[in-house]
């Protein structure tokens, strides 16, 4: 289900909903919180901003109406950025452009970047999971580093180096955030722990949503591991065939921050590894479009392997 004012563009854009959380890759030991924070952007049909208050919304957690402690708007919030590449093999084709978008990725995100507050980290992904650049308020830094990045593997954990990069952003930022990452790819996931539903389970508890960018193959066909079902983000998605693209994400990590809020508040059954099913609604506005999660998974306390 695509927004009105997207339609009128000439890319491809897909929401989806994903707020991705804790993976085989993740450092340290998980200790679930228990508060949810739960980001969700809501937009008329022409694409206009929506004001929620806790009172306009009604949330469901598995089945029992939850009671709103906040409601806070995100661009309020401190942001965190996470841009995650994927550098393995099926990227060697396009290397030149994966730099470039990756680069240009870290100077829309720069923009955005209050040195005051904000944090952004930069994660390559191949066989390995590495965090070139752990957050930092520097945007000079996050420039410099992504100019760096380059093919250096062969199979490709992209399932599961998006998820390490929500776990390792919420883990280190406290109580109070608003988590956006960056996905750049042009393959398919052959080698991650977690399958594409797995991460989208445990996503959500880490709050996180993705705008993700889809580079071509080397056939000049777009892989079909960022077509992720609408239903299940509030993030966008589109295709880029050059770097004169790129630019559109800058409107749609704006539009996340200005129609965005995180709500938080506290189930009484988050037991490490349960399931949680979502329904949020707007009752007074019924033609209000909210796109936010329809599930989390809490992460389990079990130790995980770190990334590098």
């Amino acid at each position: 289900m695509c927004l009105a004012w997207l339609r009128k563009t000439n890319y491809v854009f897909c929401f989806l909903l994903i707020a991705l959380a804790a993976s085989a890759q993740v450092a340290a030991q998980v200790q679930p919180s228990s508060a949810i924070r739960l980001p969700i952007t809501a937009v008329h049909p022409d694409g206009s901003c929506v004001s929620l208050s806790p009172q306009s919304l009604r949330v469901v957690d598995n089945g029992n109406p939850q009671t709103i402690e906040s409601l806070q708007p995100a661009d309020q919030l401190p942001r965190r950025f996470v841009i995650v590449a994927d550098t393995s093999s099926s990227m060697k084709s396009h290397e030149s452009l994966l730099r470039e978008s990756v680069q240009a990725a870290a100077g829309l995100v720069s923009q955005l970047l209050r040195s005051d507050a904000d944090r952004a980290a930069l994660m390559t992904v191949n066989r390995e999971l590495n965090l070139d650049m752990r957050l930092t308020s520097d945007a000079q830094q996050l420039r410099e580093v992504g100019a760096r990045v380059q093919v250096r593997g062969d199979v490709s954990k992209i399932f599961d180096g998006v998820a390490a990069a929500a776990a390792y952003a919420g883990e280190n930022s406290g109580t109070r955030y608003r988590l956006i990452l960056i996905l750049i790819t042009a393959g398919d996931d052959n080698a991650s722990q977690l399958s594409f539903n797995e991460a989208l389970q445990l996503a959500s508890y880490w709050g996180a949503t993705i705008h993700a960018v889809a580079l071509p193959t080397g056939t000049g066909s777009f892989p079909p591991t960022v077509e992720i079902p609408t239903a299940q983000t509030a993030s966008f998605m589109f295709k880029a065939a050059d770097t004169t693209e790129i630019p559109l994400l800058y409107d749609s990590l704006r539009r996340a921050l200005t129609c965005g809020y995180v709500v938080q508040y506290r189930p009484a059954d988050l037991e490490p590894g349960s399931l949680h099913s979502l329904q949020v609604s707007m009752p007074s506005d019924p033609e209000a479009r909210l796109f936010t999660a329809l599930a989390y998974q809490v992460p389990s306390k079990e130790p995980e392997k770190g990334t590098h």
